[in-house]
């Protein structure tokens, strides 16, 4: 039998010489994976008006905040249907944590006897619509996006539902573990305990019969854990990631993104209905049942106290009324940290705790007590937010520096880890797990950091572990020219995630 071996002539034998020219030719074909799309042009230009317009006072203040609203909110439709839209979903949930719930109380003249607004909405929105707009644009502004169809395209299936169940072994171990092992522990214990949330993405996308069952039956403990607890924090943040992943599995319209926001507004406000009647019959260890709760609360809809729902949901929205009691204390009570805090974070997320025993800790409490004059009763944990941490430490001019700093260093943070998914595409299964605190409004530098920095140490080593052991291998589609690219959409070879597996 003749052999077909390619002469030092051919093209194809110079390529297998030089380990270069095939990284070029996967280079280029996975090139249409990552696109500009953080925001569109006018929606920055816009967001970078408002925040000058505000500046000068130009205009009545609550004008260039909704402008800001309106540019985090336009970002966020145009990316959800394309990928995991990290900055986006950042932007749109500072935007409307820091204005729109402020917008909200200020217009319709709230008076809450716990958290209200301790200044007057003019001295607010000046501050806070300046820095929120350069926290976005900060975070926008790169534009660096992941098209996750044409990602996934070229990688073979093969192991994801070995590496799915053994994901949820290890969480399920680490559950067990966290809860008899140290308290020095525990966090570390916790990040292991959410790989069951990446388990979840590799069988949901693997291509076996029936691993989407399994996908659903791997988030029981989340399911039965919320209801149990009556707390819903975990099930709605990850939940709303892992959305993402199946939302981006081919394009939607405007109108479907547009039915889905409110779909989820309406499902935010009937939680937050049901959420007090509910927790009362749990911590009471009476008969309780979630879906009961929310028949009920439909069925009575009428008489519902409109005025006490309303407060129970704008005070889950409003982030705004713990930064104008941070304006208000600073520097009167409390002066200017200069950076203070900015410091003991970088400490904290960079210096292992047994070199300096008395490094910060994530959480906020005692920054919050410090700088809003606030007491907190017994084990209650509230943040500042960056936007109330940068006006801690800079004041008002200074925030907007600190605010856009922080917004473009996740940015790149986000764009170093879509880098990676461009060689290794499933490394973006495991990209929430080291930037679901970060993507928070409430959450400060110290926490964020802490995630990040923990988060994507445990998510490299297991991926690289998984990698090792059960590795995910590309098609030959990725190492055809990218011309095979445009095929992806339809319904050619390269569409079908499963050819290969």
């Amino acid at each position: 039998m003749q052999m077909n071996t390619p002469s030092r002539a051919d093209p194809r034998f110079r390529s297998a010489r030089k380990p270069r020219r095939l990284a070029s030719h996967a280079w280029r074909a996975l090139r249409g994976s990552l696109q500009r799309g953080g925001a569109d042009r006018w929606v920055l230009v816009m967001i970078a008006a408002a925040a000058l317009v505000s500046l000068f006072d130009l205009a009545p203040p609550w004008l260039p905040a909704c402008a800001v609203c309106f540019g985090a909110a336009h970002a966020f439709i145009q990316r959800i249907d394309r990928g995991l839209p990290l900055a986006p979903i950042a932007a749109l949930l500072a935007s409307l944590q820091w204005l729109a719930g402020a917008l909200w109380y200020y217009g319709r003249n709230l008076d809450f006897a716990a958290m209200g607004m301790a200044v007057d909405a003019g001295d607010y929105l000046a501050f806070a619509t300046p820095a929120t707009a350069a926290f976005v644009l900060g975070l926008l502004l790169p534009g660096v996006s992941l098209d996750q169809r044409r990602l996934m395209a070229g990688v073979s299936r093969r192991h994801f539902l070995v590496t799915g169940l053994v994901l949820a072994a290890v969480s399920l171990v680490a559950d067990v573990a966290g809860r008899l092992g140290p308290p020095s522990l525990a966090f570390g214990f916790l990040l292991l305990s959410q790989l069951r949330y990446v388990g979840v993405l590799y069988l949901w996308f693997a291509p076996e019969r029936g691993s989407r069952w399994l996908a659903a039956l791997s988030l029981a403990p989340l399911l039965v854990g919320s209801a149990e607890s009556a707390m819903f924090h975990d099930l709605l943040l990850w939940g709303g990631l892992l959305f993402c992943f199946a939302f981006a599995a081919r394009p939607r319209s405007v109108t479907v993104k547009v039915l889905l926001i409110a779909g989820a507004a309406v499902g935010a406000v009937t939680l937050q209905g049901i959420k007090q009647s509910y927790r009362e019959k749990v911590w009471n260890f009476e008969h309780a049942s979630l879906s009961g709760e929310i028949l009920l609360f439909w069925n009575n809809l009428g008489s519902v106290d409109a005025e006490a729902l309303e407060q129970g949901v704008l005070a889950r929205l409003n982030q705004a009324w713990i930064i104008s009691h941070v304006m208000r204390h600073v520097p009167s009570g409390e002066p200017y940290a200069n950076g203070g805090t900015v410091t003991d974070a970088l400490v904290a997320a960079a210096v292992p705790r047994f070199l300096v025993p008395d490094k910060a800790e994530a959480g906020g409490r005692a920054n919050f007590t410090r700088f809003t004059g606030l007491p907190l009763v017994g084990s209650t944990s509230m943040n500042l937010s960056l936007l109330g941490e940068g006006f801690a430490n800079f004041g008002r001019r200074g925030s907007i520096l600190f605010l856009f700093l922080c917004g473009a260093a996740m940015s790149l943070a986000i764009a170093v880890c879509f880098r990676q998914a461009r060689l290794r595409p499933t490394f973006v299964f495991w990209m929430p797990l080291v930037f679901y605190q970060a993507i928070k409004a409430e959450t400060d530098l110290a926490e964020i950091l802490n995630q990040i920095v923990k988060g994507g140490l445990v998510a490299a080593v297991c991926f690289l572990a998984i990698e090792y052991f059960l590795p995910t291998a590309k098609t030959r589609h990725l190492r055809q020219p990218s011309a095979r690219l445009g095929k992806t959409r339809g319904s050619g070879p390269a569409s079908s995630p499963h050819r290969h597996a």
